[in-house]
Order: structure tokens, then C-alpha cells, then sequence
């Protein structure tokens, strides 16, 4: 699966295939979920979610964020994650922010590709600072009514 792998791109996606993608999730038999690092070259990150059919060797890109059109742009050489949620929208940790990349941060976004809410990862000199594998735990008390 990739560049020069035995599946076919989609002939419908702008960016078919990731570079330098990492932390994949396996979505049942058939989905898989990727944070997509991308190269210097392409200049953005990003996280995106094949369908495969292995019958027919095809690999169909049916969801990314941001969405093509879409301005959030981001790119972060490493540290990466995405993962879905139980209520069908991703976490996603993005960046190590070295110089010259963009900033680390946590974000959550629906399966419409709207971004539900967003934390900048700053360190307190500002430094940017890394956030790797995040994970979203249930709350841990009910907000008890008056």
C-alpha cells in the first residue's frame, strides 16, 4: 500500500498517497487510518482514512482533514496520531515543532471535517514542545446537579 505498491491510488484524490505516515489504525476489515507526516516537498500533514479492497486492489481516500479547500494547514516532520473516536470523530496529536514546522497541537474533528475544538502545545517560555499518542478518556465524575 503506498507509491509503487500492489494497490491502485485513487484517480479522484489530489494527494493519493501519504509520505511518511505512521501510527495506522485498522477500521474493521477493510478501513485503515493513517496521521500522514508528508514530505518537506508537499508541505503539509495531515490524517487520512483509505478503504481498501484487496479483491480488486484499489485504495479509495474517503476522508481526510483538512479536506481539500479547506485552510488549516500544518506540517510537522514527526509525532503524529490519529485516532477514531467511539462517537465517529478523530483525535488527532500533530507535531514535535521543531524550527520551521508548525506548532504542536491537539485537536478533535468531525466526520464533516469541522474541527469540534482545538489546544495550541506550548511550553511556558513558548517553546514549542512535542505531543505524541494523546488519548481521550471518559470523564471520570458526573457533574452533579444542584
Amino acid at each position: 500500500l503506498g507509491e509503487g505498491g500492489d494497490f491502485a491510488p485513487d484517480p479522484h484524490a489530489t494527494h493519493p498517497w501519504f509520505e511518511k505516515a505512521h501510527s495506522a489504525d485498522v477500521l474493521g476489515e477493510n478501513e485503515l487510518l493513517l496521521y500522514d507526516n508528508g514530505s518537506t516537498e508537499r508541505g503539509f500533514s495531515r490524517v487520512i482514512r483509505y478503504r481498501l479492497d484487496e479483491t480488486q486492489k484499489t485504495a479509495s481516500l474517503v476522508w481526510q482533514y483538512p479536506p481539500d479547500g479547506v485552510v488549516d494547514v500544518w506540517h510537522n516532520m514527526s509525532l503524529g496520531d490519529a485516532d477514531l473516536l467511539p462517537n465517529q470523530n478523530v483525535l488527532v496529536s500533530a507535531g514535535n515543532g521543531p524550527q520551521n514546522q508548525s506548532p504542536s497541537r491537539i485537536l478533535e474533528v468531525s466526520p464533516s471535517g469541522e474541527r469540534v475544538w482545538l489546544l495550541w502545545w506550548y511550553d511556558e517560555g513558548h517553546t514549542r514542545v512535542g505531543a505524541y499518542q494523546v488519548e481521550r478518556i471518559p470523564r471520570l465524575w458526573e457533574v452533579m446537579e444542584d
